[in-house]
């Protein structure tokens, strides 16, 4: 941002705010940003994204790690997001089958699989499904611990 001219303290500010895994607590500090009048909101997964777009559905968002932003209805598509928000992912559902079956590959003689799910992050509620089904055709049962 440096190269672009933006100086912290001078030319631009930067307010930070953190849930700590809270999710509840996300609607409280987005007021507090848009009562700050920040221009822009960046957020760092779903649950975060999607609580701007409850609570501030006309601030301009930029998103990273998110999970399946067109599933979750956080964009109308990935070429062409519409609305005020963009940003980038790199999680996908219709991947889990395929870790699944490199987790078979790398280990075949694999009995069952621990898989780790928080219900509050929208995106796992629908990723939990696809994983579910990919770990039924392999036939490796699934052990599911939830947050």
């Amino acid at each position: 941002m440096r190269d672009l001219g933006y100086v912290e303290g001078r030319t631009i500010a930067i307010e930070y705010r953190w849930a700590e895994g809270q999710y509840q607590r996300l609607g409280s500090l987005i007021a507090e940003l848009v009562a700050a009048k920040v221009e822009m909101i960046v957020t760092a997964g779903t649950p975060a994204a999607l609580a701007i777009g409850k609570n501030a559905p006309s601030m301009p968002l930029v998103m990273v790690a998110v999970g399946d932003p067109v599933g979750t209805g956080l964009v109308a598509s990935l070429a062409r997001p519409g609305g005020n928000a963009t940003g980038l992912t790199s999680i996908a559902p219709d991947l889990e089958g395929k870790r699944l079956e490199l987790i078979r590959e790398m280990l075949p003689d694999v009995s069952r699989l621990a898989v780790f799910w928080n219900p509050a992050n929208a995106y796992q509620i629908r990723d939990e499904k696809e994983v579910r089904a990919a770990a039924d055709v392999l036939r490796l049962p699934l052990l599911p611990l939830v947050k």
